[in-house]
């Protein structure tokens, strides 16, 4: 059996694509002996041969895939025989899905092996016969997709590399690229093979990407690169492909359903958008000897070519030779004679100079080159050749002038509020097309306050000024950055912190009250304090900490007995300043105080005053039994003593005298009512159940308080029955009641149910 296993040679032939007596798919297989024995293939670390493949013959250290099929393409071939005698190490290849061959000679030598250096055979008995595909770089069995001649493997494309031109390639057109490009191909022939005709396949591998080259050269009236150095010089120091205006059509996005197709070469999967970006190293301008075409193109040829490979392309958009979708990003830079850089690169941008017609499009193979003027049994391969690339002028281009600013302007004009504001910045001029940078600053400190980027001529960059966090005022610069220097453009001043005042009511009233005012402007983050003052007494305090904001202050009553003057002032930095000034008049009858509404005042002594509340409770008894009885310091009907009757009654809760509970409010109600009540946070026992005389003298000025009472959402008391906490002299089963705005006293059974409204005193 081991005796009819052949082996297979794969004689890797590229031939120029379009040239005659080429082998073709339809060749017949061709008899051939094969070798007695198998060849021991020594150990190979795999490798990705990188960047652009140039000639016909792949570069030592090379790795293709082979893929056998069933002679008709639709599965993987599957050898009968898998297993022999044979030096080889792990046994024999069992089917033809992915086979890796190596060129480690540089002879254009290939031998198969595992990606960990082992030997691998494919072989084929009897009449068994499939069909032979090759790709180039070799990827593992685990990035194959498909079966047989459908099946794909991963492509794509470098976005940003290094390319670095040596002192040889610098000269005589050298086209170099980046050291990661990947070179891939597909072979266009597809021998059939098998024991009984041939054990020799040949692989045309065709390049299935564009190839995109730009050599720069310096026109004969190019300024020196640096002024008094006559040996300076240019550098092409790297260039940017992108999509212009919204443009979609360069392809430069992929992922891993980006794929080359091993039968057709076809790539599907690309996507536009991105950009493909290249750093060069060591490409100085040729410079033209004079002004003529020859004197150019001699510059021209004597150039560099730098380039990358990119996706194919169905067709580039153009107007009149100049594509209307994609934009070269060229960076020159000056050089000193010794070497050293001068100055960072300059960048213009260009559409894409296209031959309409011949050009307007890169195509898989072709090699573009634009010219840029700078006016600034067992299966073995014996050999694999490479179509060569297909080499198209692209178009000619022109670059110069270095960058410049010709107006520069900041609105709005004028001071800067302390609050800070947006401002805008409006270049004029030859832009870098990296843009040009402007920022604002405090003048005398490099911090920048607001930075930004203007793209293009006549852009206007909005610049943000923050507040500024300070009493003194300050000088803000805007500038631009132009050859690493920056410009003026102007100089603002900008204020720090700031009140604007605003003035509160001329006159306020005697009683408890708030002044209302707002300090409009510019605060610190830890506010402003406040403060009303009169004959350097404090009345009160606070503080405002939000900007523009509106305060208030509660006033005291005056109990003066005179008007009295109050300034209004803010604490700026450790001094107070007055921002306004009021009269309080005398507290009178009608005057808030202390959770009610004044309604009496003692004409010889203005602190002595008597207020009653804003509200009263719903019915309520006066006592829970008629026999209840305070005794004759609770019977007169002149007396204004209806704070030391709270604690008679409530005394005679506590002592249950005559049996009563103990329960001061089931004992008393009102009196219990009133004791409770703590508005205008005083404590217990504040407040009372007043007196008859009590009760007549705010009987009396009813009309001047139902207005302060009814305004401030108090209890309406015109027309009322109150209880009094006098009881009835004569009868003590009754306590006194009086009807307010009838100056009617009237008498209740205890026991029964009227409204309390409580009284205090100051």
């Amino acid at each position: 059996m081991n005796r009819l296993m052949n082996y297979i040679r794969l004689g890797l032939v590229v031939v120029a694509a379009g040239c005659s007596g080429g082998p073709s798919e339809n060749d017949g297989p061709v008899s051939e002996p094969a070798p007695a024995h198998p060849a021991q293939l020594r150990v190979q670390t795999a490798v990705k041969t990188r960047s652009a493949v140039d000639g016909t013959v792949l570069p030592r250290g090379s790795a293709i895939g082979v893929v056998v099929t069933t002679e008709e393409g639709s599965g993987w071939f599957t050898p009968s025989a898998t297993s022999g005698s044979g030096s080889a190490d792990g046994g024999y290849y069992s089917d033809g899905r992915n086979v890796r061959f190596v060129n480690e000679t540089g002879e254009n030598t290939w031998t198969s092996t595992t990606a960990d250096g082992k030997t691998r055979l494919l072989l084929f008995s009897g009449s068994e016969r499939g069909r032979v595909y090759g790709y180039y770089p070799w990827t593992d069995d685990a990035d194959i997709r498909g079966e047989g001649s459908s099946a794909t493997v991963p492509v794509g494309i470098l976005n940003e590399g290094a390319i670095v031109v040596d002192a040889a390639g610098a000269t005589a057109g050298t086209a170099c690229t980046a050291a990661d490009e990947i070179d891939y191909m597909y072979s266009s022939h597809r021998d059939v093979v098998g024991a009984g005709t041939t054990t020799t396949a040949r692989l045309v591998m065709e390049h299935v990407l564009a190839r995109i080259s730009f050599r720069m050269y310096a026109s004969s009236g190019s300024q020196a690169a640096v002024e008094g150095d006559a040996e300076s010089y240019y550098e092409f120091a790297g260039y940017t492909l992108k999509n212009r205006n919204g443009s979609e059509e360069l392809v430069a996005n992929f992922d891993e359903n980006t794929r080359l197709s091993v039968a057709t070469g076809e790539i599907t999967g690309a996507v536009s958008g991105g950009q493909i970006v290249r750093r060069i190293e060591g490409c100085r301008l040729e410079r033209s000897k004079g002004d003529t075409p020859e004197d150019d193109g001699a510059a021209a040829a004597a150039s560099a070519r730098v380039g990358n490979l990119c996706f194919p392309l169905a067709a580039i958009g153009h107007d009149g030779g100049k594509s209307t979708g994609i934009e070269i990003v060229f960076e020159v830079r000056r050089m000193n004679g010794d070497g050293t850089v001068a100055s960072g690169a300059a960048a213009y941008a260009l559409p894409l100079a296209v031959v309409p017609g011949e050009s307007d499009k890169w195509e898989a193979g072709k090699h573009y080159t634009y010219t840029v003027k700078f006016t600034g049994s067992s299966l073995s391969v014996e050999s694999v050749t490479v179509t060569r690339w297909n080499e198209v002028a692209g178009g000619d281009m022109n670059i110069g002038e270095d960058p410049y600013v010709s107006s520069a302007e900041v609105s709005p004009e004028g001071d800067i509020p302390g609050l800070g504001g947006a401002y805008g910045i409006t270049l004029e001029g030859l832009l870098s097309i990296h843009g040009t940078e402007v920022r604002a600053r405090v003048d005398g400190q490099e911090e920048t306050l607001a930075e930004g980027l203007v793209a293009e001529s006549g852009e206007t960059v909005e610049l943000t000024i923050p507040a500024n966090a300070s009493y003194d005022a300050r000088t803000v610069v805007f500038e631009y950055k132009l050859n690493d220097t920056w410009v003026k453009i102007a100089e603002c001043s900008q204020g720090g912190y700031s009140v604007v005042e605003t003035t509160g009511p001329l006159i306020v009233s005697g009683g408890e009250g708030t002044y209302s005012f707002t300090l409009t402007g510019y605060l610190p983050s830890e506010g402003v304090e406040i403060r009303a003052i009169s004959d350097g007494e404090t009345l009160a305090k606070g503080r405002v900490t939000a900007l523009d904001a509106s305060g208030s202050l509660a006033l005291p009553a005056n109990m003066t007995g005179q008007i009295r003057f109050i300034d209004f002032e803010y604490k700026w930095k450790t001094s107070w300043v007055k921002f306004d000034s009021n009269i309080q008049r005398v507290l009178d009858v009608g005057h808030l105080y202390g959770g009610g509404v004044v309604y009496w005042v003692n004409p010889s002594n203005a602190k002595d005053f008597r207020v009653v509340a804003m509200d009263y409770t719903t019915k309520l008894k006066w006592a829970a039994n008629s026999n209840y009885v305070l005794g004759s310091g609770a019977q007169s009907e002149t007396a204004r003593n209806g704070a030391s009757l709270w604690k008679i009654a409530k005394s005679y809760s506590d002592n249950k005298t005559g049996g009563a509970s103990g329960n001061f409010a089931t004992d008393f109600p009102a009196f219990a009512y009133c004791y409770n009540k703590t508005d205008g946070g005083v404590a217990k026992g504040t407040w009372y159940l007043p007196s008859l005389q009590e009760l007549k003298e705010l009987d009396a000025v009813v009309d001047k308080i139902k207005y302060p009472l009814s305004s401030n959402d108090a209890m309406n008391i015109v027309g009322v029955a109150h209880w009094a906490a006098t009881e009835r002299s004569g009868n003590t089963s009754y306590a006194m009641v009086e009807r307010m705005l009838h100056l009617e006293q009237s008498y209740y059974n205890k026991t029964l149910t009227n409204y309390t409204r409580c009284v205090r005193s100051k």
